[in-house]
């Protein structure tokens, strides 16, 4: 009985020395069909520890563009019936890092995730060249669910401090928060604030898994406010009480790419 489990260990330890040392390229050369859109670039290291120079992503809709993308594998999260990693990546201007798993049921989860970066980087992002604006962006991304290659959780906080419209009018707008958090079983819940700069902004919106949105913002220009930023606001709100302009909008964000 002792030998055999000296023969059990001794493969045990002979399987973990494979998994750890076997270098990433060429099961990521295997992985590339099964992938795409997803290209990878100068991937380097090994399975457990590696690095890829350059990550992209183009579904036509909103083209992602990753540098440095670092991974080391977390044994502990096998415990938990998933194979999980510690990442780290730049973008954008920016750097961030999480942790990703992904179980044995096919259901992915992005945790701790954390992003900061300059705001003028993500200009590319936009479908359209329709605004450009500078400020400092951080994202704190407690839990992010995919399930059935559809999101099914997402619940963080986003953060742009000293929001600045540079055109197509210039307007500066403060600190600006967004925390997204689920409410009820298919839908999320958006609050958005804004502080501190030419208008004072309180609303939520609401977001269910297909897409469809309804928002409900309150804009109120502060004594800030250039006639230019007001005369701006009144083309796309309502007017209220008290000099406060309402936004309300019913959609499908599928719609809108």
């Amino acid at each position: 009985m002792r030998v055999f489990k000296l023969i059990l260990l001794g493969l045990l330890a002979y399987v973990v020395s494979i998994v750890w040392l076997f270098p990433a390229a060429p099961v990521v050369e295997k992985l590339r069909p099964d992938i795409q859109p997803v290209k990878l670039a100068g991937v380097s290291g090994k399975l457990f520890n590696g690095q890829v120079e350059k990550v992209n992503y183009d579904d036509d809709v909103i083209p992602v563009e990753l540098q440095n993308v670092a991974w080391r594998f977390v044994p502990r999260k096998l415990f938990a019936a998933a194979a999980g990693i510690n990442f780290s990546f730049d973008a954008y201007g920016g750097s961030g890092s999480g942790d990703f798993a992904r179980y044995f049921s096919g259901d992915m989860k992005v945790s701790d995730l954390v992003y900061a970066g300059p705001a003028k980087g993500l200009e590319p992002l936009l479908p359209l060249p329709v605004a450009q604006f500078s400020g400092n962006l951080d994202a704190d991304i407690d839990s992010l669910v995919i399930s059935d290659d559809l999101l099914q959780t997402f619940r963080g906080d986003i953060n742009w401090n000293s929001a600045t419209l540079e055109s197509p009018i210039a307007a500066f707008l403060g600190d600006i928060a967004l925390t997204i958090e689920p409410a009820g079983e298919s839908n999320h819940r958006g609050t958005l604030v804004a502080k501190g700069g030419e208008v004072e902004i309180d609303g939520t919106i609401e977001l269910a898994l297909n897409g469809d949105f309804r928002s409900n913002v309150l804009v109120t220009p502060t004594e800030k406010a250039t006639p230019e930023l007001i005369n701006a606001i009144r083309t796309f709100a309502r007017p209220e009480r008290d000099g406060r302009y309402r936004v309300q909008r019913n959609g499908n964000v599928n719609r809108l790419m």
